[in-house]
């Protein structure tokens, strides 16, 4: 309430859905430090607290980072067709452990694509790409 008296309230932004939320260059520094530097999600909800002294939660930036895969889907559906088509596209994997599993992390690439992938979630995928 105005010290006049009257109320004023504006309705909020488009795409602003709760009174307090992250903006979306917060939310892409996030997603980049996480998969483009490998920063675990506590590292980058430090690096937010540190330089900003903004409270960003590693569970928020994990929600940051699946809301991006789930965005990107359909450009990695474009990376995937567009490597089955390719006359000359390469392969490799690495071993990497995580909570005492070893599992594989996949490279399929040409010229102008790279799609990495972890085993068991693209099996068909490879076959096809490899086929």
């Amino acid at each position: 309430m105005c010290t006049c008296g009257c109320r004023n309230q504006a309705e909020f932004p488009e795409g602003v859905t709760a009174a307090a939320q992250y903006g979306s260059a917060t939310q892409a520094m996030a997603v980049y430090l996480n998969q483009y530097h490998f920063l675990p999600f506590k590292r980058v909800s430090e690096y937010f607290n540190t330089l900003y002294k903004m409270s960003v939660s590693a569970g928020t930036v994990a929600n940051f980072v699946a809301r991006t895969y789930e965005n990107l889907a359909s450009t990695e559906e474009v990376i995937r067709d567009a490597l089955r088509e390719s006359s000359v596209a390469g392969a490799d994997e690495t071993g990497m452990r995580a909570e005492g599993s070893l599992h594989w992390l996949h490279v399929m690439r040409d010229e102008q694509w790279t799609l990495y992938y972890l085993s068991g979630n693209y099996s068909a995928l490879s076959k096809g790409i490899l086929q």
